[in-house]
């Protein structure tokens, strides 16, 4: 009978990475605490990261933002022919939100002002959003009934969000069913970290003479692994909601 509870002893071992990888992006379980700072020493998420990561940075030195919950975020952008203009970035998910967030880390600059050159090619959501992202990602038409500064346009246009090469991917393992993330996994560094130190080790307790089987008269099947999970350079992922 316990040969038959081996694949899903399996199973659960193969998804602990994912449990993980829940917790640091939601700050729960063992994923709190130092656990949440990320190489510039502030937590994975936040809206003040330094363009300098590895340096200390003085006051009033130049940020940028990877967190867009709380309804998005107002970011001051150059406007035409001068001045600047406030837009917001982000937020519940919907066409704008997505697209105004892929175009604000398309545009995050590092250290030296040039672009860090992100390409947004992964978005994860929980599977609450399901219908709502196919419909958004999928639809080979769409009509916004407002789009950013575009608000006139009447019937079905194209569905431009589909040439933006981003891969929606549904995380069931998330429990807050409204937040959402976007990735640049296109790099040799990844914006998330896996970081395995011992692959997976399965221990059949059930010889005669172990304590368990002689004390309580039962057979143990357990496993065990050991790894962390962290955050990457915080302008490879963001984060937004409601």
């Amino acid at each position: 009978a316990f040969f038959r509870m081996l694949p899903d002893l399996a199973e659960q071992a193969m998804y602990q990475p994912d449990y993980m990888l829940r917790d640091l992006l939601e700050e729960s379980g063992d994923q709190t605490g130092d656990r949440q700072n990320g190489i510039d020493g502030l937590p994975g998420f936040s809206t003040a990261h330094p363009q300098a990561m590895y340096q200390p940075s003085p006051s009033g030195a130049a940020t940028f933002i990877n967190d867009f919950s709380g309804g998005g975020q107002t970011v001051t952008m150059p406007d035409v022919g001068g001045g600047t203009v406030n837009v917001t970035v982000g937020g519940q998910f919907g066409p704008s939100a997505l697209m105004s967030l892929i175009g604000y880390m398309k545009n995050l600059k590092a250290e030296d002002n040039e672009t860090f050159g992100v390409n947004i090619d992964c978005a994860m959501f929980h599977t609450q959003l399901e219908g709502e992202v196919n419909l958004v990602f999928k639809s080979s038409f769409f009509a916004p009934a407002v789009w950013n500064t575009i608000t006139g346009q009447v019937g079905a246009a194209e569905n431009p969000i589909q040439k933006y090469g981003v891969k929606p991917i549904f995380n069931r393992w998330l429990t807050q069913p409204f937040t959402w993330y976007v990735f640049d996994t296109s790099r040799a560094f990844r914006g998330l970290i896996h970081q395995l130190r011992q692959g997976v080790i399965l221990t059949p307790r059930t010889s005669p003479n172990d304590p368990v089987v002689f004390d309580m008269h039962k057979i143990l099947w357990g496993q065990y692994y050991r790894a962390a999970m962290a955050f990457g350079p915080p302008f490879l992922f963001a984060r937004s909601g409601p």
